[in-house]
């Protein structure tokens, strides 16, 4: 028996590795906004966040066709009361890049 949980243990932890990744969302009534949406689909979806906080810029300059762009990352904060941690998302330019919790609510 001891055998056939480990063995089952390997199995699952293997799949696990296999799978495709899966992109951060994030629930707004009965809205959901997700990694590769854009800041337009967000506030449509979610309205207005509680605070807006200018990170920096991101720049990238492709060599093959030599165009060079600048853009500003960004992160909004949403906070959805004292029961529920609050969602930080983060953009670089109007592109949702990542989505991740932060303090509890209030």
């Amino acid at each position: 028996m001891r055998s056939y949980s480990s063995l089952l243990m390997v199995f699952i932890i293997g799949l696990l590795f296999l799978s495709p990744g899966i992109a951060s969302a994030m629930r707004c009534g009965n809205q959901i906004v997700g990694e590769g949406d854009t800041k337009a689909e967000v506030l449509a979806k979610c309205g207005q966040p509680l605070l807006r906080e200018y990170i920096g810029e991101d720049s990238e300059f492709n060599y093959g066709y030599g165009t060079y762009s600048k853009r500003v990352v960004e992160d909004w904060t949403y906070n959805f009361g004292p029961r529920k941690f609050m969602q930080i998302l983060r953009f670089r330019g109007s592109t949702l890049i990542h989505i991740k919790n932060g303090d509890k609510g209030f």
